[in-house]
């Protein structure tokens, strides 16, 4: 549980909880840049995802102790999903930084149409996280 605590949610959750602590300064900026949003919402989660595939696809290339985490086929497979999970977060996260989405009020059943790049780096991490995850803790070996 360690592991996962440090590896995976900590990176996530350390933007959002500074922000919780630079509301309570007197910033000369305005209200919405100190919005919690503000350090996710242009696809920044995307660099953790970028993290986690490239840690993953280490993990598959140098075996530990215990050995090769995979093997045959399923080696080529997972890297290929690493790869295209890396890549495609590579675009939204430098996509976001071009191309920044305004803070403003949506509602509910719609944010992720105005918040498009924070949807898509939301599924990606996930998906890289939980990809990771399970070949960290080895329930692929058969």
């Amino acid at each position: 549980m360690g592991w996962f605590v440090a590896s995976i949610l900590i990176p996530l959750i350390a933007p959002v909880l500074g922000m919780l602590v630079l509301q309570r300064l007197p910033l000369p900026v305005s209200e919405s840049e100190k919005h919690l949003l503000a350090p996710v919402k242009d696809g920044q989660l995307c660099w953790g995802s970028l993290a986690f595939c490239a840690l993953a696809m280490y993990e598959i290339a140098v075996p530990g102790t215990e050995g090769p985490l995979v093997s045959g086929n399923t080696v080529h497979w997972l890297n290929g999903g690493f790869v295209f999970l890396l890549a495609a977060s590579a675009v939204i996260a430098a996509g976001g930084a071009v191309f920044p989405t305004k803070i403003k009020a949506v509602r509910w059943n719609s944010w992720h149409k105005h918040y498009q790049a924070l949807a898509t780096s939301l599924v990606l991490t996930l998906l890289s996280g939980a990809a990771y995850s399970v070949l960290h803790y080895g329930l692929l070996k058969s």
